[in-house]
């Protein structure tokens, strides 16, 4: 019985690495895609509207997404800036 559980142990260690393996592959997949943007001050930006799937009244699916332009005016750090 002993060494059967200890199998156990390794076949859920073996699921647990292919289960890993597997998110690994999939994030590396969508990084491929995701491109790194960095601002300096000075520089003039549009900014998203939030929440996304609002909508102006009168505009319908027309309202705006995007706001601007703005110039940031300061970094702040891990990416926010000052407009």
């Amino acid at each position: 019985m002993l060494l059967e559980l200890e199998e156990l142990d390794a076949s859920k260690i073996d699921t647990l690495n292919k289960l890993l393996a597997g998110k690994q592959a999939v994030s590396r997949a969508y990084n491929k895609r995701v491109k790194n943007k960095s601002f300096e001050e000075g520089e003039i930006v549009w900014k998203a509207v939030l929440p996304l799937g609002t909508h102006v009244a009168g505009c319908g699916k027309w309202s705006p997404t995007w706001e601007g332009p703005f110039i940031i005016n300061q970094i702040l750090g891990m990416r926010a800036y000052r407009l």
